[in-house]
């Protein structure tokens, strides 16, 4: 069974995300971890990333966001696709794939064959052509 997390960001700012307020099926605001065990709210914020249940090759936890490279070189970044309803893989060049589509292995939830590298707030030069 997938662990349900998540992480917000806000100004250049990551936190863990303690409960999320939805209303439509969009966030209104979400209850983050700050320094010495406290919480506080957002109802202003960047972005909210789920938690895909994958772990890399490192045992590290793959977010949407997140930017991942196998071992073929392929870099992209991952997301979870509203439409499609599924977690995918944007490139640098903006191709799409599910992640059924690429050729990584995935057993127990983890891939040994992707490693995380970065993510699109702290690494936006990794996704450029």
């Amino acid at each position: 069974m997938v662990e349900i997390k998540a992480r917000a960001w806000n100004d250049g700012v990551m936190a863990n995300v303690r409960s999320i307020l939805m209303l439509h099926g969009i966030v209104q605001s979400v209850e983050v971890f700050v320094s010495g065990g406290k919480t506080e709210v957002w109802s202003i914020f960047d972005s909210v990333e789920f938690y895909t249940g994958v772990q890399d090759k490192d045992n590290v936890e793959i977010y949407e966001g997140d930017i991942v490279v196998d071992e073929t070189g392929y870099v992209a970044e991952i997301y979870f696709s509203k439409i499609l309803f599924a977690w995918c893989t944007i490139n640098a060049q903006g191709e799409r794939l599910y992640l059924n589509e690429v050729a990584w292995i995935f057993e127990d939830g983890k891939c040994s064959t992707v490693k995380r590298i970065g993510n699109i707030h702290d690494n936006p030069e990794m996704m450029r052509q």
